[in-house]
């Protein structure tokens, strides 16, 4: 039963904005990419590692680099819109989002080596420079629900956190400032005549309405600084210096009502959690590509662990709305919180194929291993509160995160100068736990696009659909039964790239 609760803290987590802390949440947020860059990538659902000649390799396999023949530049601009449905205690909810982003912007730069006027053949053929910006993950999303709980309230989370603390009331705020010590400095705590050192909640006991809303803004850019080389047009090998650029935002509002009369002296609370994170990481990817023959390649690519440092801007408000004699009244507190730490993401290993039918199109697969059990956190303060926060976070990514299988597969038709492009992708769960079933953050994608190709430009649009299920907490406690939101959320990306090659 301890691994279910553990199990279902960490899925509600994960994809969503945090409430109180760093978390498992960010690491695994930072090391969950998406298939992307230009809208060809899109439209094969990020299928080119063996395929080559696209602005993608560079994130991808960056030995397709070498495939390039002139040198060429892109920009690919696009649109994301996500839709969640969410039911709580049996009450259905929708929320959407739209964000407009960029999938990729870049310049290759090929140098075919000659002697005389005439193209080697032999040795080395030529090299290729890339410089540019691909998307990883996109962040956006939205997610409302709203439900009557008549079991618990947040208010006996936070009660029980604070009882257990044993502090008295002139010593609440500082024993847990973001959290229970906020809930009492709001009014929402009392502290008992029999012993002040442990609280109870105006609002204990549930039979309450819980409506919890939030809007998440911000994705993973990556500048790419690549080469390629191409021996002998057989066999093709490259490298990326990556600098991820991660930015996420959430706000989320939390509301506690009592629209019956059930508790004495308690009509409403609130919570606003804002949070800003930002972070610069550095990666380095290596991949060469075989080509077998005119119908067959294989493509193999190492992507090390990427070193990100965050910064973390936090604010959390409560309100509590009093009707009671004692203490009648809207009394609001806040807390504002910076944290600096650092994340590693996992190493990830692909394996790729592409299988040429001559000008009649292609099909390519890529299978990508990612042990997100390696990745850790730490915090940049070295005070022992912080070191036994970070080996308690890292510990349970251990034991809870596990190796995932990804596979993309994608095709492309020629119809002379137009291709027309489908794709689908199967990312598998990070977590070792499969006792909820359906909910375990494993994801699927489908895509479509199409293509022209003209001597000297090209336009090229991709469309992707990506859908997940998952479970969202309004609060965790370890004292009460946690109730939680599913949660089935689909996102829509259209992208559209132009390029021109020169």
């Amino acid at each position: 039963m301890k691994k279910i609760i553990i199990s279902i803290m960490i899925l509600a987590l994960a994809f969503i904005s945090k409430l109180y802390a760093q978390d498992e949440a960010d690491v695994l947020r930072y090391s969950n990419l998406q298939s992307g860059g230009t809208a060809r990538s899109f439209s094969l659902a990020g299928a080119t590692g063996a395929l080559g000649g696209d602005f993608s390799n560079a994130s991808n396999n960056p030995s397709g680099l070498a495939f390039y023949k002139s040198s060429e530049f892109t920009f690919s601009p696009l649109i994301n819109s996500s839709r969640t449905d969410a039911s709580y205690f049996s009450i259905e909810n929708m929320d959407r989002s739209t964000r407009f982003g960029l999938g990729n912007i870049g310049i290759v730069l090929k140098n075919n080596y000659t002697i005389k006027g005439k193209d080697v053949t032999k040795g080395w053929t030529g090299i290729t420079f890339a410089f540019g910006m691909n998307k990883l993950a996109s962040f956006a999303n939205a997610t409302t629900y709203s439900g009557y709980n008549k079991f618990n309230s947040i208010g006996d989370k936070y009660a029980a956190d604070l009882s257990l603390k044993g502090v008295g009331p002139n010593d609440a705020l500082g024993a847990e400032t973001w959290g229970s010590g906020l809930a009492f400095d709001a009014y929402l705590l009392d502290a008992t005549l029999a012993d002040s050192t442990k609280y109870l909640a105006i609002n204990g006991g549930g039979k309450v309405t819980q409506t919890l809303s939030r809007i998440v803004k911000g994705a993973m850019n990556e500048m790419t600084f690549s080469f390629a080389g191409n021996y002998e047009h057989k066999l093709l090998i490259g490298g990326t210096l990556g600098i991820p650029f991660a930015s996420y935002s959430s706000e989320t509002s939390y509301t506690e009502t009592d629209d019956s009369s059930k508790h004495y002296g308690f009509k409403n609370y609130s919570s606003v959690t804002s949070i800003a994170a930002n972070g610069t990481g550095i990666n380095l990817k290596l991949g060469a590509t075989y080509l077998a023959n005119d119908y067959f390649r294989l493509g193999v690519a190492m992507h090390t662990p990427t070193f990100f440092n965050f910064t973390d801007n936090g604010t959390l408000t409560m309100t509590t709305v009093r009707t009671d004699s004692l203490f009648p009244g809207t009394y609001t507190s806040d807390v504002t919180n910076d944290i600096k730490y650092s994340v590693t993401t996992p190493w990830r290993a692909i394996g790729s194929a592409a299988f040429l039918f001559k000008k009649f199109g292609f099909i390519t697969i890529d299978y990508e291993l990612v042990d997100y059990s390696s990745a850790n956190l730490r915090f940049s303060s070295k005070n022992a509160s912080d070191i036994q926060a970070a080996s308690s976070i890292n510990r349970n990514i251990h034991q809870q995160f596990t190796s995932a299988s990804n596979v993309r597969i994608g095709g492309e038709l020629k119809l002379d100068i137009f291709a027309i492009r489908a794709g689908f992708g199967s990312y598998g769960s990070p977590f070792k736990s499969s006792t909820i079933a359906g909910y375990n953050q494993s994801r699927k994608v489908a895509s479509i696009g199409f293509g022209i190709r003209e001597k000297d430009y090209f336009f090229d649009l991709g469309i992707q659909k990506t859908m997940y299920n998952g479970i969202d907490l309004p609060y965790y406690s370890s004292y009460s039964t946690n109730y939680s939101a599913t949660t089935k959320t689909s996102s829509t990306i259209v992208v559209t790239t132009i390029g021109l090659k020169f």
